[in-house]
C-alpha cells in the first residue's frame, strides 16, 4: 500500500491496519472505505474491522467494511468535511451563482441554471416562487451555510446506524457532532466579540455582552423557563386546576440501541428529527384536535429530550381541570400507544403519568432539574441516563437539538412569550391572568422592516405591544441599531491584511466531489429580447435587476458595474426621536436576542 494513498488516515491508524493485515490490497481496499469517513470514527471502525478479522476472518471483516461504505457513500459532499470547509464552501457556491448570473436571458432559462447549480451542491432550490428571491438566497452565503450545514445531520445518521451513539459511545450524539458544536460555539462567541451594537444615543454594546444579558446564556435561558414554570402553576392554583406528569416516547421501530449499547433488531432506520416529527405529528398533533373537540382546556410545558441513542422523548407538565383529567390522560394515551400497542414493554414504558401531589412538592420542582438536565446541566449532579456528569451531558443534549432543529422547550396553551417580554416585570401569572381574563388584551406591534440578509425583500419585527380591538399601540422597542465590527477588530484585520504577502492566501481545500456536469449551461443567449426603459424594474437586488418584456417574459439585467460582493449590506444609520436613551440598557439586553 503506497503510502500516497493512506496520507488521510493518522498514524495509529496506520499501524493498527499494517497490524491486522498484511495484504497490501486488502489495506488499500480499507484505506479507500476509510477516506470519506471522519477521522474521529476511524479508530472505532478498526476496532470493529479487526475483531471480525480475527474472530470471523478476512471475508466477514471486509463485508463489514462494505456496510460501512454504504453508510458514507462518497458522493456529493465529502463526510469528512468540517465546518470550517462548510463556510469556505458557502463562500465559494454563493460566489459561483453570482458569478454565472447571464444577461438578458429569460426566466426559464435562469432557474435552470440555478437549479444546475443546486443539484450540483447535492441541495434543493429554495422554496420561493419568485425567481429574484431565488437568486437572492442562492448568491447568499448565509443561506448556503445553513443548507450545506444540513449534510452534518447525514453524517450523525450515519454515525447512528454505525453504532457509534449511544451509552457505550458518544452518548446522545457522536463524539464527532460534539466535538464540532463546540468548536461551532467558540467560533461564534469570538464574533460576537468583535461585533458591536450602536444606537443613535451613542450607547454601545458587543455582541457578546449582548448575548450574556438575555436567553442565549444558558443561566438566564434556565431562569426564565422556571419563572414562567412557576407562574403556570400559580396561576393553575388560582383557577383550580390540577397538575400532571406526563412521558411520552416512540415505539421501538425508533430506537437504534438498547440501554446497554446492543443493538435494537427492530430498528428501521428513522433518524432522531423525524421519530420528533412522529410524537408531534401522530402523538401529539392528534390529541389536541381530539381534547378540541371535546372541549378540554389544559396548559403547561413540553420538554423534548433524548434517550441515550439520540430518539427523542418527551416530558409533559399539564393542568387541566380535575373533571377532565381523565379524558386528558386517556386521551394522550391512546395516540401515544396507536402504533404497535403489543409490543413488549409498550404498555409499561410508552405513556406513563403520575399526578402532581401539592403536599409531596410543587409542579415547578417536577420539571426543574428536567430543565436544568437539558440546558446546562447546573444543580443536577448525575444524567442517569447518559451515565455521565449533568453539565456534560447538557452539552451534549444541546449539540443534540442544535443539530437536528430540535425545539427544547414549549409552552402550550399559554399566553405569548414576545409579549411578555416587553413587559417592565417578571410575573407571569399576573400577565397570564391578564391575557386570559382581563378586559383588554394585548398582542405583538409589528413592523415591516427590509430584510439585513435579502435586499429588496421585507420581514416583521415587534416594536412594543398594542390593544386589541381598539388598536393602542405602546412601543416599547425605542431604539434602532446598527450592527458593526468593532473599531479594535477592524484594526486588527485590516493589520493582518497588511502582514500577508501580495497575491493573498488561497481558500483551504475544500473537499467536495464534484459532478462532470457544470453548471455554466446559463451562459447560453437566447434570442435578445426587448424590454422598455419606462418599465421599472419589477425586482432590485443591489445590482440585479429583473425586468418585464413586452411580451411578459421576466429577464434579469446586471446593473452597470456590477460584480462578485455587491450584494454587500450598505451601512445605514437610522434616527429614532431624541430623548429616548434612557431606556437603552434596558433594551440593549433584548438585542442579541433578534440577532439570532
Amino acid at each position: 500500500m503506497d503510502a500516497r494513498t493512506v496520507t488521510h488516515l493518522s498514524q495509529d491508524s496506520r499501524a493498527r491496519l499494517r497490524a491486522i493485515s498484511d495484504d497490501p490490497h486488502e489495506r488499500e481496499f480499507v484505506a479507500d472505505i476509510l477516506k470519506p469517513i471522519p477521522s474521529s470514527f476511524h479508530p472505532k471502525l478498526l476496532r470493529g474491522y479487526e475483531t471480525r478479522h480475527r474472530v470471523q476472518g478476512q471475508q466477514q471483516a471486509n463485508l463489514y467494511m462494505l456496510g460501512m461504505k454504504e453508510l458514507f457513500p462518497a458522493r456529493g459532499l465529502n463526510f469528512a468535511a468540517d465546518d470550517d470547509e462548510i463556510v469556505q464552501l458557502a463562500k465559494k457556491a454563493a460566489q459561483e451563482a453570482r458569478a454565472d448570473l447571464p444577461h438578458g436571458v429569460s426566466e426559464g432559462t435562469l432557474r435552470g441554471m440555478l437549479a444546475r447549480i443546486a443539484e450540483r451542491y447535492a441541495i434543493a432550490l429554495p422554496n420561493c416562487d419568485e425567481l429574484p428571491q431565488i437568486v437572492a438566497r442562492m448568491t447568499s452565503e448565509k443561506w448556503w451555510r445553513k443548507r450545506l450545514r444540513k449534510h452534518f445531520v447525514k453524517i450523525e445518521h450515519a454515525a447512528i446506524k454505525a453504532g457509534f451513539v449511544h451509552n457505550k459511545a458518544g452518548r446522545y450524539v457522536s463524539d464527532e457532532t460534539a466535538k464540532r458544536r463546540q468548536a461551532h460555539k467558540r467560533k461564534s462567541a469570538r464574533m460576537l466579540e468583535r461585533m458591536e451594537a450602536v444606537n443613535e444615543a451613542g450607547d454601545t454594546f458587543t455582541l457578546a455582552e449582548l448575548s450574556a444579558k438575555n436567553v442565549s446564556n444558558p443561566a438566564n435561558r434556565r431562569a426564565e423557563l422556571m419563572t414562567r414554570v412557576r407562574g403556570t402553576e400559580e396561576y393553575s392554583k388560582l383557577i383550580g386546576y390540577v397538575g400532571l406528569f406526563l412521558t411520552i416516547t416512540t415505539p421501538s421501530r425508533f430506537h437504534a440501541r438498547h440501554h446497554d449499547g446492543t443493538s435494537n433488531a427492530n430498528y428501521d432506520g428513522t433518524r432522531p428529527d423525524r421519530a420528533q416529527n412522529y410524537l408531534r405529528k401522530k402523538v401529539w398533533d392528534r390529541a389536541q384536535a381530539k381534547l378540541e373537540r371535546d372541549g378540554i382546556e389544559y396548559f403547561g410545558l413540553r420538554v423534548v429530550e433524548p434517550h441515550h441513542d439520540g430518539t427523542p422523548h418527551w416530558h409533559m407538565l399539564a393542568f387541566v381541570n380535575p373533571d377532565h383529567a381523565d379524558a386528558l390522560i386517556t386521551t394522550l394515551r391512546d395516540y401515544a400507544l396507536a402504533e404497535s400497542p403489543h409490543e413488549p414493554g409498550a404498555q409499561e414504558r410508552r405513556f406513563t403519568v403520575e399526578r402532581i401531589d401539592p403536599a409531596k412538592g410543587t409542579a415547578a420542582g417536577y420539571v426543574a432539574k428536567y430543565i436544568a438536565k437539558n440546558v446546562d446541566g447546573a444543580h443536577v449532579g448525575m444524567d442517569y441516563e447518559g451515565e455521565c456528569d449533568a453539565t456534560a451531558g447538557a452539552a451534549r443534549v444541546e449539540a443534540w437539538a442544535s443539530l437536528y432543529g430540535i425545539r427544547q422547550f414549549q409552552f402550550f396553551g399559554t399566553s405569548a412569550i414576545t409579549l411578555w417580554r416587553a413587559a417592565d416585570r417578571g410575573d407571569w401569572c399576573a400577565f397570564m391572568k391578564v391575557q386570559r381574563e382581563g378586559a383588554t388584551r394585548l398582542k405583538p406591534l409589528w413592523e415591516d422592516r427590509e430584510s439585513a440578509s435579502y435586499p429588496g425583500e421585507t420581514v416583521k419585527r415587534v416594536r412594543g405591544v398594542e390593544t386589541k380591538g381598539d388598536g393602542i399601540a405602546i412601543v416599547t422597542r425605542i431604539h434602532e441599531w446598527e450592527i458593526r465590527e468593532s473599531e479594535s477588530a477592524k484594526r486588527t484585520r485590516l493589520e493582518w491584511k497588511k502582514a500577508v504577502p501580495r497575491g493573498g492566501v488561497g481558500l483551504p481545500w475544500t473537499r467536495v466531489n464534484n459532478s462532470t456536469d457544470t453548471a455554466n449551461h446559463g451562459h447560453e443567449r437566447e434570442e435578445p429580447l426587448t424590454y422598455g426603459s419606462e418599465n421599472s424594474p419589477r425586482y432590485d437586488m443591489g445590482g440585479m435587476n429583473f425586468w418585464k418584456c413586452q411580451d411578459g417574459t421576466v429577464i434579469c439585467i446586471p446593473s452597470a458595474g456590477f460584480a462578485v460582493g455587491s450584494f454587500e449590506k450598505e451601512e445605514r444609520k437610522r434616527v429614532s426621536p431624541p430623548g429616548m436613551a434612557a431606556k437603552s440598557r434596558r433594551e440593549a439586553g433584548r438585542v442579541g436576542r433578534r440577532l439570532e
